[in-house]
């Protein structure tokens, strides 16, 4: 890549430190402790380019202590060198004593013309991108070796110009940073608004006139006296998808949902113009063949359309009779159990009558059944519309990450 003409290309290990706890100090998995005074951050830890304190794991002081060089502090920039290489994560906000297992480098700054605030921006650019794509082309390299890394260049502008592209990309992060954590909170409100009107725990106060607040035992909790609980069988047809792989055509007129389509909210597809099963508007789908612990066993799709999909195999279709499909669709996604199949040690393989002996709570007025589902709908209408949000300023930040940092737009 090009850079402004005033700006220095310098290599990495003639302005900053490497280090990283080395092979005789690794840990033990039983080293890794639950709760203590000193914090130990693993590349499992960084998100959003930051260290998720909360999901860290802690060492005794001896462990801590051994070696000063990997002693985090503020702005010290962390990279990823073994597994998923290259993850990236500026320190922020160290509330105790914190060091790093044996898959981190820290990274320093040892000059004055270079800011760590840059550093990490470096970092998180195609540069750094570009970088890791040579050394690992052709290779299953799944490691950052240290010997390596120390050659990597990059553009560097004069030390004002560092902190205007700091304060610009801090702008940013921090949008980003806002809306994350809004989206979050819509995804926990809606989680709990599934757990409550699913099970009749809260009803909406249109369906609650002639209902005197009683509850009745069933074999999955106590339900509204007015609700009833049945196998799913008891109102659907089932059919299974199938093999579709020997007709995957880019331009197909059809989207093959299969089990990345569905993890997904169908985000990744692919096309085939041989509908060997087609699908119909209102029809329900659910994956029915994960890894253990997967995320995807029993993750459900609701077809919006006709006319657009054909199902692959192992992946189920539930056609709804006798009650609100879309009511099916909540009520089924990666319900409880479903996931007990998973044995958490095999792959888990749900069967036809599997599916379909699964315990449904129901209210007994489709009516409600409707009104329910607005609710959800609208929720899921508010988590997409801040996703597409979220996304566009991701783009917006990738987009300056190209332009800013290669010289091409100048920051005066």
């Amino acid at each position: 890549m090009e850079i402004a003409n005033n700006w220095k290309e310098l290599t990495l290990s003639s302005v900053a430190t490497l280090k990283a706890r080395i092979g005789w100090q690794a840990l033990r998995k039983d080293e890794y402790l639950r709760r203590g005074e000193f914090t130990l951050v693993t590349g499992t830890d960084f998100k959003d380019g930051f260290v998720n304190w909360k999901s860290c794991s802690y060492v005794d002081k001896a462990r801590f202590s051994m070696d000063k060089n990997i002693q985090l502090k503020e702005n010290d920039v962390l990279v990823t060198k073994d597994g998923t290489i290259g993850k990236v994560a500026i320190v922020r906000g160290i509330n105790k004593p914190a060091t790093l297992n044996s898959g981190v480098f820290v990274i320093r700054s040892t000059s004055k013309d270079l800011s760590q605030e840059y550093l990490y921006l470096i970092f998180k650019s195609p540069y750094f991108k570009s970088y890791l794509s040579r050394i690992t082309a052709g290779s299953t390299i799944t490691h950052l070796y240290q010997k390596d890394f120390v050659y990597f260049n990059f553009p560097v502008p004069d030390i004002h110009e560092q902190k205007r592209f700091v304060s610009v990309f801090s702008n940013i992060d921090n949008l980003i940073h806002k809306t994350t954590k809004i989206l979050e909170k819509k995804k926990n409100i809606k989680q709990g608004l599934m757990q409550e009107l699913l099970t009749g725990k809260r009803r909406l106060p249109e369906f609650t006139k002639n209902w005197d607040g009683k509850y009745k035992k069933t074999d999955v909790g106590n339900i509204p006296i007015d609700w009833d609980i049945n196998c799913l069988k008891s109102f659907c047809t089932f059919f299974n998808g199938q093999a579709h792989e020997k007709f995957i055509d880019k331009m197909g007129k059809y989207k093959l949902i299969n089990s990345k389509f569905i993890s997904t909210e169908g985000g990744v597809y692919k096309n085939t113009n041989t509908c060997i099963q087609p699908l119909s508007k209102g029809d329900v789908v659910i994956v029915m063949s994960d890894i253990p612990n997967g995320k995807a066993l029993a993750k459900t799709f609701f077809v919006e359309s006709d006319e657009k999909y054909t199902l692959n195999q192992r992946i189920g279709g539930i056609r709804a009779r006798g009650c609100f499909d879309k009511f099916l669709y909540y009520i089924l996604n990666r319900n409880s159990y479903y996931l007990s199949f998973d044995s958490g040690t095999g792959q888990t393989n749900l069967r036809k009558e599997n599916v379909l002996e699964c315990p449904i709570v129901l209210p007994e007025k489709i009516e409600e059944q409707k009104a329910i589902c607005a609710v959800l709908d609208e929720a899921n209408l508010e988590i997409a519309t801040l996703s597409k949000k979220l996304g566009k300023y991701k783009k917006i930040k990738d987009g300056m990450m190209q332009t800013l940092l290669t010289g091409e737009i100048r920051l005066v």
